[in-house]
């Protein structure tokens, strides 16, 4: 089920950088819901779920890693006193 607005928002569509307003009640395409992250915009007060064909708006593949683990080759980076 599409998600629909709460609230006016403005952004820029990320293909034609073209200025938009989004009204109450529209239900945007999947494209600009993924900018859309404050969950006051939304009619349930939730960002809706991202869509598995939708494209990111950064236009980049989903990480590989898991959240939280360093990716292959790196070490995490640690504070405090090191273990003697």
């Amino acid at each position: 089920m599409a998600a629909r607005l709460r609230a006016a928002v403005h952004l820029t569509h990320p293909d034609t950088r073209e200025p938009l307003i989004l009204q109450p009640g529209d239900t945007p395409e999947p494209a600009l819901t993924a900018l859309i992250t404050n969950p006051a915009a939304w009619d349930n007060g939730e960002q809706p779920p991202d869509e598995p064909d939708a494209p990111r708006p950064d236009g980049q593949d989903p990480p590989s890693e898991p959240p939280g683990q360093p990716a292959a080759g790196r070490s995490r980076k640690t504070t405090g006193t090191p273990a003697t």
